[in-house]
């Protein structure tokens, strides 16, 4: 597993390039959304892009997929009383 993570989709196409801009003491603009099927815990891809400061771009806007927790369920969630938030059950008032 610990080499499938180091060599994730994930890693290699967005991590290691916005890491190595920042080595270079670039200054990154990023984003990540990501994409759930309805119930999941994990999303099943991410949208990204980053570029630097001055506009170069070190990550064009794609989405990559991000298989391998996307399958699990949804933790159940309780209602914040105040605000009719979802909250975790862990976080209970």
């Amino acid at each position: 597993m610990h080499e499938w993570v180091n060599n994730s989709p994930y890693k290699v196409y967005f991590e290691n390039p916005v890491r190595a801009a920042l080595e270079r003491g670039e200054t990154v603009h990023f984003d990540i959304q990501p994409h759930f099927e309805p119930h999941a815990a994990a999303p099943y891809a991410v949208e990204v892009w980053a570029r630097t400061k001055s506009g170069t771009v070190i990550v064009e806007h794609r989405t990559i997929l991000t298989p391998g927790m996307s399958h699990l369920p949804m933790p159940p969630v309780l209602r914040h009383p105040a605000a009719g938030l979802p909250v975790p059950p862990n976080q209970k008032r």
